[in-house]
């Protein structure tokens, strides 16, 4: 039973759901009569027998929501179900068990179940410690219309946890931001440029900071600590999860090293793209 609501004892509301998933569960457990030990069975143990063949396909199909392929774990308790070893492909026949059998109650609730502990035990705890990482960056800005809905989604990705998916979304929000700072200085009749471009127009127009000549490929680079580096370390890291490897890991010492950071470093430049009243505003020093 949840506790009455306190303003001086606020309940985690991973808690309470963790709690209530739990009791879900084991009436889950009773009612499929999937324990060892069930005291005056409804079922007998034939039907016992598959129920927890059926609970074993739910706990092994969860994990193929993410590789949409059988795996060794999945293969098993097929087999345990229905023999598939003499079939042409016997993967492919797993699979096409999995496909019938997914919406049938008990793997069905299995799987249901298991993202509910997922959801209590690790997204809404993550997503709870991360509030304050957030409205710690609430600031005045008159963010353009084509780049909000990229913001709120890479927000949306840092709250609750997908952190490689945030840095590539910072970077989206970045390239979207500065096409429509800059949509009266580009030709419409023009391809638009790409990220790295828009970059240096940024910057060789001043509407980010730290623009500086130089003789290397691109004939340009950011200075160290100015806003337009900061641009480009959204970019690089963007470019890092998204073509290198899924996950959030610089090897320099320069690069962003988390998805908090790369939160922080896109709400400064966008204050800086989309000042409030067009005045240059105070960047905001928080998650340090």
């Amino acid at each position: 039973m949840m506790n009455p609501y306190d303003p001086d004892r606020p309940e985690e509301m991973s808690s309470w759901l963790a709690l209530h998933v739990a009791d879900y569960w084991n009436h889950y457990l009773e009612y499929w009569e999937l324990k060892e030990d069930v005291e005056d069975p409804r079922h007998d143990e034939a039907a016992r027998r598959l129920h927890r063949k059926l609970d074993a396909i739910g706990g092994a199909v969860r994990k193929l929501l993410h590789t949409l392929s059988p795996d060794a774990d999945a293969v098993v308790a097929i087999r345990d179900f229905v023999d598939v070893s003499e079939a042409e492909d016997p993967l492919e026949a797993a699979a096409e068990v999995i496909r019938l059998v997914h919406d049938t109650p008990i793997v069905r609730d299995s799987i249901r179940i298991a993202l509910g502990f997922e959801a209590a035990e690790e997204l809404l705890p993550r997503a709870e410690s991360r509030i304050s990482d957030l409205l710690t960056l609430v600031a005045a800005r008159s963010i353009s219309a084509r780049a909000a809905p990229f913001l709120d989604r890479a927000t949306r990705l840092y709250l609750w946890g997908f952190d490689p998916e945030c840095v590539i979304m910072c970077r989206a929000v970045l390239e979207a931001a500065l096409t429509s700072r800059m949509a009266g200085d580009l030709d419409p009749d023009d391809q638009a440029p790409n990220l790295d471009n828009l970059l240096r127009i940024a910057g060789g127009r001043k509407i980010l900071d730290g623009f500086e000549r130089a003789e290397n490929r691109k004939g340009w680079r950011a200075r160290k600590g100015s806003p337009l580096w900061r641009a480009e370390r959204l970019k690089w890291a963007g470019n890092e999860a998204l073509h290198q490897q899924p996950e959030v890991a610089g090897s320099r010492s320069t690069d962003i090293k988390d998805a908090r950071e790369a939160v922080r470093e896109l709400a400064e430049v966008l204050s800086l793209l989309f000042p409030p009243g067009g005045h240059e505003p105070k960047l905001p020093r928080v998650l340090s």
